[in-house]
């Protein structure tokens, strides 16, 4: 009760989508415009569906209480065949919470990794691009002409949409989107690389380093404003409850919030997988339930070095110095360096003014060095 549908057939599954229709790679895939799949249990008349968007993006619509395709789905996976080849974890999003049961039972031991996001839209109503550049940073539109403005390799985003750009005859259909640089460094970038009808997405990064300095508010407000005067409608901005900077920088930008929705992880590869419960959990501020998976890792066969250091940051959230110095100490000696992480995560900001601090820093340094 699995059938793989045809481009031409994928009409007769879209209204499996209604509640998922602001997934733009999911509405994408469905409208031809991306290269997907979609699954059903009857060609002619499907009642239950799953979209998929190359990178393990997984949308489920219609029925979920439809045992036939829910057994077929959880064999294809366990048999690694076409559905479920070089799948190395899943990014599920339910039509439904009734579908949550049965992301939970796909892969046998991988319970769903909950994640609770935010969509905020911003079109002509809500939206304001006020935002100040600081002294030497300049923004840039992402075109052929920043190869002459950074030194070195363009970031891999900002490279993929400059191929999407090229690849077309109209390229702001696409993807478009400005970066900052600084002394020919590109050190923050946004991108709208999802596009819909009018319907676009967005997508963020900053340089660990020059965070805190407003370059994620210009250079969304940037892409946002060349969004909304090149035929986009309304600009999606997802992003997660817990990372609260994304958040502030929507709101700074005047986009409206429209429904909170929650995205599932499961990472096929069992380590992998306790330490996206660990992370996720430290995200959301559940410090007890990171220290209870990351002592169950540490008490199994696999030592890590990003167990360490999640043990370090639950520990500081716990109020407890010495443990997680303790652990960042172990993380470190394992190779752990990931300087832009450990300063940046907020739990361990207030361990900065310890002296034990510029330890840990240094050997992180030695271990870069190393490398």
């Amino acid at each position: 009760m699995l059938y793989k549908l045809e481009k031409e057939q994928y009409a007769r599954a879209a209204h499996l989508f209604v509640q998922n229709s602001h997934h733009l790679f999911c509405a994408g895939v469905l409208s031809g415009k991306y290269d997907g799949q979609l699954f059903v249990d009857d060609v002619e008349n499907p009642t239950t569906a799953l979209t998929i968007k190359p990178s393990s993006w997984w949308y489920f619509g219609g029925d979920a209480h439809n045992d036939g395709f829910n057994e077929a789905l959880r064999d294809a996976l366990v048999e690694r065949s076409e559905i479920g080849k070089d799948v190395g974890a899943l990014l599920i999003a339910p039509e439904s919470p009734e579908w949550i049961p049965v992301i939970h039972y796909l892969v046998e031991g991988r319970q769903g990794i909950a994640t609770g996001r935010r969509l905020y839209i911003a079109d002509g109503d809500h939206f304001h691009s006020d935002y100040v550049l600081a002294d030497g940073f300049s923004l840039h539109f992402i075109d052929d002409s920043l190869e002459e403005k950074v030194a070195g390799d363009l970031p891999g985003d900002v490279q993929d949409v400059l191929q999407m750009r090229a690849d077309t005859k109209n390229p702001d259909e696409m993807a478009f989107g400005f970066v900052a640089v600084y002394e020919q460094k590109c050190v923050a970038q946004a991108y709208v690389d999802c596009i819909v009808e009018t319907r676009g997405e967005i997508g963020l990064y900053t340089d660990g380093s020059f965070r805190k300095q407003g370059l994620a508010t210009a250079v969304s407000a940037a892409t946002i404003e060349y969004a909304l005067a090149h035929g986009i409608t309304a600009v999606h901005w997802d992003c997660a409850f817990s990372n609260l900077s994304s958040n502030r920088v929507a709101q700074k930008l005047g986009l409206r919030r429209v429904l909170e929705h929650t995205q599932y992880l499961i990472v096929f590869d069992g380590l992998g997988h306790q330490l996206n419960v660990a992370w996720t959990a430290l995200d959301e501020g559940q410090f007890d339930k990171t220290m209870a998976v990351c002592t169950e890792i540490m008490q199994g066969e696999k030592e890590s070095k990003y167990t360490y250091f999640l043990a370090g940051a639950a520990s500081a959230g716990l109020g407890n110095e010495d443990a997680a110095f303790g652990y960042l100490e172990t993380a470190v000696s394992l190779g752990w360096d990931d300087l832009v992480e450990l300063e940046n995560q907020p739990t361990l900001q207030p361990l900065q003014q310890q002296p034990q601090w510029q330890r840990v820093v240094a050997h992180i340094q030695k271990n870069k060095v190393a490398i």
